[in-house]
């Protein structure tokens, strides 16, 4: 593993995140993220899939992509955790320099769909390659329900 694995995202607005269902098939969801201290961070609502299926199995494959998920660079194995809330204000801030208005906008939208319980995914380089045994944890800690 070099240095930081996620240096090849640099400069992209989106990630293609690969999470794994029970059966162990890969789910492909496109996202905004940013980078922090060699780790990324990604925001979604508490009631996802992705974190339904995050829970089960932290282990995830991620790349750079365009809005739709295709995939623009080599994929990259990561394993997920959940950051405290007393966390989430400064991740805020990290996704609004980042995206300024667009994540206002998208935040506002989400509020009025009634997508009121936005959490953070914290994403760590990891070796190990993402299976549906690998990392099969109830992964709760940390999760403020």
């Amino acid at each position: 593993m070099t240095e930081n694995e996620f240096t090849a995202l640099q400069g992209h607005a989106f990630i293609a995140l690969t999470t794994y269902r029970k059966s162990g098939e890969g789910v492909v969801t496109p996202v905004w993220f940013v980078q922090n201290d060699g780790k990324l961070y990604v925001t979604t609502s508490d009631t996802s899939g992705k974190v339904k299926r995050l829970r089960r199995n932290p282990q995830v494959k991620l790349a750079p992509s365009d809005f739709s998920g295709k995939p623009l660079g080599p994929q990259i194995n990561g394993s997920v955790h959940f950051p405290s809330e007393a966390e989430w204000d400064a991740l805020r801030d990290l996704f609004l320099a980042k995206y300024g208005m667009q994540f206002r906008f998208f935040s506002y939208t989400w509020r009025l769909r009634g997508q009121n319980s936005n959490i953070y995914l914290e994403i760590s380089p990891s070796t190990g390659e993402p299976s549906n045994e690998q990392g099969k944890t109830d992964n709760k800690e940390n999760f403020n329900e």
